[in-house]
């Protein structure tokens, strides 16, 4: 499906400071390049996607832009819109980077920028789900060399996160779940990981059967070695790790199929 795409950088002539508040041709290139794909592979991949706002702050080395954010937090400017984007886009701004999904002023943006927070996660300064992303310029220039595909992808797959926010209902003890640091430590766990193996097998033959009483029998299998899991990071880490998991197999697994099927 991605028939255009660019890669790097390319030379340019000095501008002003008024100048570089803009967009620069590549990233709108870029830009254009999902709003394609949305039109093109949206519907059939899931259906309703195709219908989605896509809402994001786009980071780059000195300035971020708000797109498509409606209301606009008070530190943005209104810009233009580009008129390749102007029917794809309804609003345009910038701001000096690097603001957080809270409007708080950091000195530098995160070293891996591709981050979807609901309106709730925000706190509420935005309204809406919003999907934060470095440039490929600022990728590269921090020495990471994905190229341009790569970057749509991702950002298919985290824009996507965003779409999935109107069918959950984010209460504070779901909030809480989500958002301790468990997900990230326990990728580390080897302890962890050698119950997740077995467990993932058994579930990889129960999606592979054709048979509904082994599928049963694998799925039930699974299921005691996640029971016995669960009490092992209970235990361990003094968190229950129902509603993180069972949320994040849901928003991942859907993620996941919508990105590999585009």
């Amino acid at each position: 499906i991605i028939m255009m795409v660019w890669f790097g950088s390319c030379s340019t002539t000095p501008v002003t400071n008024s100048e570089s508040e803009q967009l620069q041709s590549l990233d709108i290139n870029r830009i254009n390049e999902i709003f394609r794909i949305q039109s093109i592979a949206a519907k059939d991949v899931w259906p309703g996607f195709e219908k989605a706002k896509f809402r994001f702050i786009l980071v780059g080395q000195k300035y971020q832009w708000a797109v498509n954010v409606e209301p606009l937090p008070s530190y943005y400017k209104v810009l233009p819109i580009p008129e390749s984007l102007s029917k794809e886009i309804t609003s345009l701004a910038v701001s000096e980077k690097y603001r957080d999904g809270f409007g708080e002023k950091q000195s530098v943006a995160p070293e891996i920028l591709y981050n979807s927070y609901s309106k709730e996660m925000t706190g509420l300064h935005f309204k809406h789900s919003i999907y934060f992303v470095k440039t490929l310029d600022e990728y590269h220039r921090m020495g990471d060399k994905q190229d341009a595909e790569e970057w749509i992808h991702i950002s298919l797959h985290e824009l996507f996160h965003t779409f999935q926010d109107k069918y959950v209902n984010y209460t504070p003890e779901l909030l809480k779940a989500i958002t301790i640091p468990l997900k990230k430590s326990i990728t580390k766990d080897v302890e962890h990981t050698e119950l997740l193996k077995p467990e993932v097998e058994l579930l990889a033959k129960a999606a592979c059967s054709n048979s509904k009483i082994e599928t049963k029998k694998f799925l039930k299998s699974a299921l005691k070695l996640r029971q016995k899991r669960w009490t092992f990071i209970e235990k361990k880490y003094h968190v229950k790790p129902e509603r993180w998991e069972r949320f994040d197999s849901w928003a991942e697994g859907t993620a996941h199929y919508v990105e590999h099927q585009i």
